[in-house]
């Protein structure tokens, strides 16, 4: 249960980044081209990522503390049916659907949506890497 908790607090927590962003990133469109054969496969979130959820959060959270550890291992299944399942070693999955319009890739879990840009093995969202392929 712990660990499920963990997967919808780094969503929460990206969908919130990217609300409160309101930038974009016209060249990393640019460099990226969002197909399915491009974006199926698994993904892991990247460090800078990881980097910039701590710096958001304080240096003395404790909590985000704890959590670090298991945001490392959150994974991202995206298939060639439209779907993106997230992943916990050891727990069920959360499944969600992403679509591709052009060079934007948007993934929807649990009624959340975050645009992302494809830039060779990495997806950014608002400029930031965020997943990285495995």
């Amino acid at each position: 249960m712990k660990k499920v908790l963990v997967l919808i607090l780094a969503v929460t927590m990206l969908f919130t980044l990217c609300a409160c962003s309101g930038d974009t990133n016209d060249a990393a469109a640019e460099n990226g081209t969002a197909t399915d054969s491009g974006i199926v496969g698994t993904w892991k979130i990247t460090d800078e990522y990881i980097a910039l959820l701590s710096d958001s959060m304080g240096s003395d959270n404790e909590l985000l503390d704890i959590l670090i550890e298991d945001f490392k291992n959150i994974t991202y299944e995206f298939t060639d049916d439209g779907k993106v399942i997230g992943r916990l070693p050891g727990e069920p999955g959360g499944e969600g659907t992403y679509t591709i319009d052009g060079e934007t890739i948007t993934m929807a879990i649990d009624g959340n949506s975050v645009p992302m840009t494809l830039d060779g093995d990495t997806l950014l969202t608002e400029g930031v890497s965020y997943l990285e392929r495995v």
